[in-house]
């Protein structure tokens, strides 16, 4: 959290990349935009619904994600 008021971070405008249910939970805790680095499997739905975990955003490549993060930003 030191770094959040060193570099004047706003989480509201970060974005929480990550390949796991448990990255996205973070990212959703700490107020970040999401994305799911992942291919959809019905497995992945259900895990999501138990865990109460969703992201803002599934992609299944990491050029995807930058495309998704470059057209988003402002």
């Amino acid at each position: 959290m030191l770094a959040l008021g060193e570099m004047n971070i706003n989480l509201n405008d970060s974005w929480m990349i990550g390949d796991g249910l448990i990255d996205v939970k973070a990212g959703n805790g700490a107020g970040c935009k999401t994305v799911l680095l992942a291919r959809m499997k019905c497995e992945l739905c259900q895990l999501m619904s138990e865990m109460n975990t969703h992201p803002d955003f599934i992609v299944s490549s990491l050029p995807e994600v930058v495309e998704l993060v470059s057209s988003q930003v402002v």
